[in-house]
């Protein structure tokens, strides 16, 4: 009898985590998809056994990728390294905080010059990652204090929710003598708006520890569990996914306590003030693609009965499979009018979006 394609998918994860433990999920509906069509299209000679053998050989040998959008906003604004720079001076100059923008290969350089520096207190750096302009980037808040023997790093990525994700990044900073902590859970849902959220939540969390006048980070976390820290409000209330859990009493806007206006220094608005305003209900789309093997290109998507969204794009001798997941939730959508805000006050490259158009007109008071 032949094998179910969820019982031949299991078994191939059972085989592939001592074979190839890099290229394969637990749950990884694109893979599933793949060996499903397989299976479907096998041919009278063709044994489960080597159906398996073959969609496995090509997931070691094909790299997945995998993007996620609000729906509606697959594109965006992203900031370049340049502007990057121009925000860190202008916060500077209004607040009077520090923001280094520093790249993966000049890291350890930065770090050893800063703690050589009779320079005490939290500082931020933006750790940018892979090509100029528009790779990713972690935040990271430093503080030091030699007197009081302090050498913290908090790493802040958007997009990391586990102490082995942050790994790699965090060896730098214990190479060099810092104790390390890392936030808990992911707090971007598309793919472009790290470089506005850096900015953002380094600014939120430099002015919150000056407000409070805090001296050692550990004063500031909600929780941590084997370094892996939950934020406070006042730092993360821009992050687009929901707060879903938190209970937002009492957290207030953090720089509002520094703004120009008496009013908003005397009354800040609150955290759920702040997130309702900016709040929609829409669908969070993670897509997976793999290159379909092209002993499969006879698969046309009429052939494959599937409840998820299946299918191919791209020419004959290239082409991809393709599985979308789709997820209704509310979203907050502060760093798409902020990334437009930041472009129109120091420039740089636009992307355009009508619905962030959309958005930015009705958030332009803010």
């Amino acid at each position: 009898m032949a094998t179910s394609s969820s019982a031949l998918y299991k078994s191939l994860i059972d085989f592939s985590r001592d074979e190839f433990p890099d290229c394969i999920e637990e749950r990884h509906p694109v893979k599933k998809a793949v060996l499903e069509i397989a299976l479907r299209l096998k041919e009278p000679h063709q044994t489960d056994e080597d159906i398996k053998n073959a969609v496995l050989q090509h997931f070691a040998s094909s790299k997945c990728w995998i993007t996620q959008s609000i729906d509606g906003l697959n594109s965006g604004y992203a900031l370049t390294d340049e502007l990057l720079r121009k925000i860190a001076t202008y916060y500077k100059e209004k607040y009077g905080i520090e923001i280094i923008i520093t790249s993966l290969a000049e890291l350890t350089t930065t770090l050893k010059e800063r703690v050589l520096s009779d320079k005490v207190g939290p500082v931020g750096l933006i750790l940018t990652i892979g090509v100029e302009g528009f790779h990713h980037v972690t935040p990271v808040v430093i503080n030091l204090d030699a007197e009081r023997k302090i050498c913290q790093a908090l790493l802040l990525d958007s997009a990391k929710e586990s102490k082995d994700e942050y790994a790699g990044i965090a060896k730098y900073f214990t190479d060099c003598g810092f104790e390390v902590f890392c936030s808990k859970g992911v707090r971007q849902a598309d793919n472009f708006s790290c470089r506005t959220e850096s900015t953002v939540i380094l600014r939120n969390a430099l002015l919150d520890t000056k407000h409070k006048k805090i001296k050692d980070l550990r004063d500031v976390f909600l929780s941590s569990e084997d370094k892996m820290v939950e934020l406070p409000l006042e730092w993360d209330y821009i992050d687009q996914i929901s707060h879903k859990g938190r209970s937002l009493e009492g957290a207030l806007v953090s720089r509002e306590h520094f703004s120009s206006k008496v009013e908003k220094r005397e009354h800040p608005r609150t955290v759920c003030e702040f997130r309702e305003r900016y709040s929609i209900e829409s669908a969070k789309v993670k897509r997976y693609s793999i290159l379909l093997p092209k002993w499969l290109n006879a698969f046309s998507e009429e052939r494959l009965s599937s409840e998820t969204t299946i299918w191919v794009l791209g020419r004959e001798q290239d082409r991809y499979i393709i599985v979308d997941e789709r997820k209704i939730s509310k979203y907050n959508i502060y760093l798409y009018a902020k990334a437009l805000r930041n472009i129109e006050k120091f420039g740089g490259p636009r992307l355009e979006n009508p619905k962030i158009t959309e958005w930015r007109a009705r958030y332009s008071s803010s």
